[in-house]
């Protein structure tokens, strides 16, 4: 959980200095780097491609020579490449601002995390309501009584049904205070009673596997990397509703649950303001294009409210990361050059291929990167690259 100190983390967060840059290619005069390779491998990550670090690197000098073909043909200078930038550039200032405020997990919370999936046991498990009827169901088992029959009449349905056999479960799908006892009692052992976050509850451990220790240090990575991610989560809520309270922002929320009722939103309805972030209104325009994905009837205006909602505190965060300078700090600078040459690179595969929707593989675009090639210079450090294969395994 986020504690107090996060309110003066908040006061204090500022831009970190940069480390030198890892260059993994060279374009020309343009250098390609391990935090443009990490920006892309994120990004295809989270669209669900698989990629390698070798053929990103590829298809980020690929990116570049097209690049400075958008360049020659003045594509840098379309309003709408700038406005696709800026909105890049503000994304990724919201994430150095959240990001300078995460510290690395201690290495207690580490080995808790490691336990917590990777500590394993399988259980005869009965969950009642009230103390009184899981002390009476202890002393029947002991009495000689069957903790399977017992758990027929388990509150758990599902449990009933399988006479309270778990299965085999993770550290984490047990309530804290039931995985305690279960994780210090020896196989074949009853557990019992525990009060649960809801009810009591009587076990019979039928098996128990601690995770290895010796298997930690493989691991730790990863675990660091999924805590970091739930403390980002964390605070970037912790941080929108403190900056929502100072702002004093509000949401036309009657507006937007009456608008669009009796058919498509008017073009009057589309320029009314359903929240003024800093000075700036928000038409309704600018979450319209939701309404496609808000289902229609019952709790569609609950989702539009909410989706406006997640809007404003998008723009609150982006906001208060520029008012900070996050917009020209070290992580941002070390990725915008790359995602720039990106669009630039959209746009000028377009033009060549006459296609909104050209990639790289298309005929006329690979014809011109070929030509691009035979007249730039183009060098790959292919030890750095094989570097970032291991690194990223």
């Amino acid at each position: 959980m986020i504690g107090p100190a996060l309110a003066l983390s908040l006061a204090l967060a500022a831009p970190a200095p940069a480390p030198a840059p890892r260059v993994l290619a060279q374009v020309d005069a343009v250098q390609i780097t391990r935090a443009d390779l990490d920006e892309r491998l994120r990004v295809l990550r989270t669209s669900g491609i698989p990629a390698r670090p070798t053929a990103a690197v590829e298809v980020l000098v690929a990116e570049a020579l097209l690049a400075g073909e958008a360049r020659r043909l003045g594509l840098d200078r379309d309003p709408a490449t700038a406005a696709d930038l800026d909105r890049e550039r503000r994304r990724l200032a919201a994430d150095a601002f959240i990001g300078s405020m995460i510290p690395e997990p201690p290495e207690a919370q580490l080995r808790e995390l490691f336990h917590q999936t990777g500590d394993s046991a399988r259980l005869v498990l009965v969950k009642v309501t009230t103390e009184a009827e899981a002390r009476a169901i202890v002393e029947r088992i002991k009495a000689g009584g069957d903790l399977g029959e017992e758990a027929r009449r388990s509150a758990d349905a599902g449990a009933a049904a399988r006479r309270g056999d778990t299965g085999v479960v993770s550290r984490a799908a047990l309530d804290p205070a039931l995985a305690d006892e279960v994780f210090r009692a020896a196989p074949g052992a009853l557990v019992g009673p525990v009060q649960l976050k809801l009810g009591w509850a009587v076990a019979k451990v039928l098996e128990r596997q601690v995770a290895d220790e010796a298997t930690f240090p493989a691991r730790r990575e990863a675990i660091a990397a999924f805590a970091k991610e739930q403390l980002r989560v964390e605070t970037r809520t912790h941080v929108t509703e403190q900056l929502r309270k100072r702002s004093g922002t509000q949401l036309d929320e009657a507006f937007l649950r009456q608008v669009g009722q009796s058919g498509p939103p008017a073009e009057k309805d589309l320029d009314h303001p359903i929240a003024v972030v800093n000075g700036k209104p928000i038409p309704f325009r600018e979450i319209a294009a939701v309404e496609r994905n808000v289902s229609r009837g019952h709790g569609a205006a609950a989702a539009r409210i909410s989706f406006a909602w997640r809007e404003v505190d998008r723009r609150l965060l982006e906001d208060e990361a520029i008012a900070r300078g996050f917009d020209r700090s070290p992580p941002v600078a070390a990725v915008l050059p790359g995602i720039e040459r990106n669009l630039l690179a959209s746009a000028a595969a377009a033009r060549i291929a006459k296609n909104a929707d050209a990639g790289l593989d298309h005929p006329a675009v690979h014809e011109t990167l070929a030509r691009l090639r035979r007249t730039s210079s183009v060098r790959v450090d292919q030890d750095a690259v094989a570097a970032a294969e291991r690194e990223t395994r």
